[in-house]
């Protein structure tokens, strides 16, 4: 048990590196997160601006063929 103890001595190194490579992972991930629904946001409030648009158009054309 002690030749196993004895070959351990930069484990320590290892584990600080590997949980350094999980947070960035984390934190890249949650940037990714972000930034994804930013773009979903402001795809949805045009996509409502276009449909707003195009509705008061539907509307023009047809209240201009009743006159």
């Amino acid at each position: 048990m002690k030749h196993v103890l004895q070959n351990e001595r930069g484990m320590a190194l290892a584990i600080a590196i590997v949980a350094l490579v999980i947070v960035g992972a984390l934190i890249a991930g949650a940037f990714f997160s972000g930034t994804q629904e930013q773009r979903v946001a402001e795809n949805v409030r045009r996509v409502q601006a276009s449909f707003g648009v195009a509705d008061g158009t539907a509307s023009a054309s047809a209240a201009s063929r009743t006159r």
